[in-house]
C-alpha cells in the first residue's frame, strides 16, 4: 500500500467514525424524545417473546415466527436487563454498525467518497431511524441481509468455495431473522447453477458451487426445523406466518378478525397446512389475485408520506405525555419526501449508470425486483423495503459522487482557462 492510499484509508476511516457517531446519536435522541411509551402492532409479539426467553421460557402463541430478532433482543434483557431503553440504546448502536456496513459497500462496490456519501443518507434516513426505534425484526435483519448480500456477491464474482459457504451459512442466518431470504437465497443458488456469475465455469464447478451454497444455508436452519417438527408434530420450515398472511391476504380482512379463526386449527403444524389449502382453493378461484395485488399496491411505492413512518415522529412521547413540534413536523415534511426520492430513484438509475461490474449490477436488480414483486403481490408494509432502500442508497450516493467529480472537473477547467 503506498502512501497516497494510506492517507485516503486513514481520511475515510475517520470520516466513516464520525458518521457513525452522528448515526448512533440521532437514534439516541430519536429514542428518547419520540419513542412511543407502548407496544405497537408486531412488537406485542416480539417484545413479550424476548422477555419471556430471558426468563426460560419460549411461548410462541398464536404463530410461529423466525427466531433470531426475539434471541437477540432476550440477549439484551440478560446482560443488561429489562426494559424499553437497555434495548433501544443496543439498536441505535447496531443501526450505526449497519451505516458503517453500507458505507464499506459503497467504497467496495463504488469509491470511497460514494461509500461515506451512502452512509450519510442512511444515517439520516428517517425510516432507517424510526426502524430502530421499534421493536421489529428489521432491526437484526437489513445488517444481516446486507452481510448476506455481500457474501452473496463476491460468491458470483469469485466462484470460490469458502466464500460460498459463507454466503450460504449467512443466509441461513438472514432466513431464520426474516423467511423472505429463504427464496433469494435459492433464487441465488439457481444463479450459480445457470452460469450467471463472472466466469463461464463448467457445469460440474457450477452444481458443486450450487450445492455448497444450499447445503450450508439448509446446514444453518436445520436445527430450527428439528425444533419446529419435535414441539409442534409438524415441520414447520422457518415459521407459519408466511402460510398465514397469504391467506390473511385472500380474505380480505384484518388479522383481529381472521385470528380467532386461525386459532380454532389445531397445533401449528395443522395451521400451517390448512391456511395453505385455503390459499391455494383461492387461487384456483381467482388465479389472477396477486396480479391484481400488485397493480394496486405498486404505485403506492412512490408515495414518500405513505412508504415513510417518519411523520410520526412528529408526535413526541417522553414522560407518557405528547407534544406537537410544529418545526419537526415541517422539516421532516420537506426532509423525508427529499431522501426518498433521492435513494429511491437515484438509487435506480444508479444501478444502471454508475455500477459497471455487470455480475454485481444484475444481482442488485434481481434482489430489487425480487422484493417488489414478493412484498408488492402479499403482505406489504414500508419497512420490508428497507433492506433494498439500503443498497439502492450507495447507488445514489455513486450517482452523487458522480456530479461531483464532474463538478469539480468543470471548474478546475474554468480556473485553469481550458
Amino acid at each position: 500500500m503506498n502512501k497516497l492510499t494510506k492517507t485516503h484509508s486513514y481520511r475515510f476511516a475517520i470520516w466513516l467514525v464520525i458518521i457513525v457517531t452522528g448515526a448512533v446519536v440521532i437514534s439516541l435522541l430519536a429514542s428518547y424524545y419520540c419513542r412511543h411509551p407502548v407496544l405497537r402492532f408486531d412488537e406485542k409479539y416480539y417484545y413479550p417473546q424476548a422477555e419471556s426467553i430471558a426468563n426460560g421460557n419460549w411461548q410462541e402463541g398464536f404463530i410461529v415466527r423466525a427466531p433470531l430478532y426475539p434471541l437477540f433482543l432476550a440477549g439484551i434483557f440478560t446482560l443488561f436487563g429489562p426494559g424499553f431503553w437497555p434495548a433501544l440504546v443496543v439498536q441505535s448502536i447496531l443501526r450505526g454498525i449497519t451505516v458503517a456496513g453500507v458505507a464499506l459497500l459503497g467504497r467496495r462496490f463504488l469509491t470511497g467518497r460514494a461509500g461515506l456519501i451512502a452512509g450519510v443518507l442512511v444515517a439520516v434516513y428517517p425510516g432507517m431511524v424510526h426502524n430502530y426505534m421499534r421493536f421489529m425484526t428489521e432491526v437484526l435483519y437489513i445488517p444481516v441481509f446486507l452481510l448476506s448480500y455481500y457474501l452473496v456477491e463476491r460468491t458470483l464474482n469469485t466462484e470460490g468455495m469458502n466464500a460460498t459457504a459463507r454466503a450460504g451459512a449467512v443466509s441461513g442466518a438472514a432466513a431464520l431473522t426474516r423467511s423472505i431470504s429463504f427464496f433469494f437465497t435459492l433464487l441465488m443458488a439457481v444463479w450459480l447453477l445457470i452460469g450467471k456469475g463472472s466466469t463461464a465455469r463448467p457445469l460440474k464447478r457450477r452444481v458443486a458451487l450450487a450445492a455448497v451454497l444450499v447445503g450450508t444455508f439448509l446446514a444453518v436452519l436445520s436445527p430450527w426445523v428439528i425444533r419446529n417438527t419435535v414441539i409442534h408434530g409438524g415441520p414447520i420450515l422457518i415459521s407459519n406466518d408466511t402460510a398465514f398472511n397469504l391467506w390473511l391476504v385472500t380474505t380480505g380482512k384484518t388479522i383481529k378478525e381472521v385470528t380467532p379463526e386461525w386459532r380454532t386449527w389445531g397445533t401449528q403444524a395443522e395451521r400451517q397446512t390448512e391456511a395453505y389449502r385455503r390459499w391455494a382453493a383461492n387461487l384456483r378461484k381467482d388465479p389472477t389475485f396477486h396480479l391484481r395485488r400488485i397493480g394496486k399496491t405498486f404505485p403506492r411505492l412512490f408515495d414518500p408520506h405513505w412508504i415513510s413512518p417518519a411523520i410520526a415522529l412528529s408526535q413526541v412521547r417522553r414522560d407518557y405525555s405528547n407534544r406537537d413540534i410544529p418545526a419537526l413536523y415541517a422539516f421532516l415534511k420537506v426532509f423525508t419526501p427529499v431522501t426518498f426520492f433521492l435513494v429511491w430513484v437515484g438509487g435506480v438509475i444508479g444501478v444502471l449508470t454508475v455500477e459497471r461490474d455487470r455480475t454485481r449490477r444484475n444481482l442488485m436488480l434481481v434482489a430489487l425486483i425480487y422484493f417488489l414483486l414478493v412484498h408488492t403481490a402479499t403482505l406489504f408494509k414500508a419497512r420490508f423495503l428497507l433492506p433494498v432502500h439500503m443498497l439502492l442508497a450507495v447507488y445514489a450516493a455513486g450517482l452523487i459522487d458522480r456530479g461531483l467529480s464532474r463538478l469539480g472537473w468543470t471548474m478546475r477547467g474554468r480556473r485553469l482557462g481550458s
